[in-house]
This record gives C-alpha cells, structure tokens and sequence, in this order.
C-alpha cells in the first residue's frame, strides 16, 4: 500500500439550471464533494421518476451500455446539506440533479489517488 498520495481539488459554483454531467474520475481512487453552501429552497423534483431525486442532488446510477460496467448498480442518491462530506469511489457514476433555485450552489471536489 502507498503511504503518498495526490490529492486534486476544485470548486463548483452552480447557479439557476445548474448541474454536472454524468460522468466517472477515471484517474482517481476515493472521491468526495463537501457542501460548502446550499440553496435553503432545493425540493424533490415534482416529475422525477425516482422520488428520492431532489433537485441539487448527487445521484449515482449505472453507467451507459457503452462504457462497458458490468457491476450492477442501484439508484443512490445523497441529497445536499451545508457541511455535508460525500465520499465514493471513483469509478461510480454520477451526476449532479439540475435545479432552478436563486441562490448558488457551493461544493468543494475532489480526488485522493495513490502514488505509484
């Protein structure tokens, strides 16, 4: 096991409409997003198809056919709370749920990955 790590770090500043794509951190190994400020009005999307989707969420799910993920995955979703750490493994697919709030949506990301 390594005893050195990398860590890559950004932040996300989402407003009105705003979300992530679906995607996966290929190069990392742990994962996290910390809630920084969330908007006080995100509510449960009134056409979701999953009740537990709420609007601003972080919402894992499996991967398209053509990335080739054979896991089976379940619909996981975290919802949003100021001083909230989500960690995951990288390799999960996720996204973030679009919202349509006023105020922004604030989240510091990042990627924790071994040094070889």
């Amino acid at each position: 096991a390594s005893d050195r790590w990398t860590l890559r770090v950004w932040g996300t500043v989402l407003g009105p409409g705003g979300h992530q794509a679906p995607h996966m951190h290929p190069l990392g190994w742990l994962s996290g997003a910390y809630y920084v400020r969330v908007p006080q009005d995100m509510q449960p999307l009134p056409d979701a198809a999953d009740s537990r989707s709420i609007a601003g969420a972080l919402e894992f799910s499996r991967p398209p056919e053509r990335l080739l993920v054979r896991a089976p995955a379940e619909l996981r979703v975290v919802a949003p709370r100021e001083g909230r750490l989500a960690l995951f493994p990288s390799a999960f697919y996720h996204r973030t749920i679009p919202f349509t709030s006023g105020e922004k949506r604030i989240s510091i990301a990042f990627d924790a990955m071994p040094v070889r």
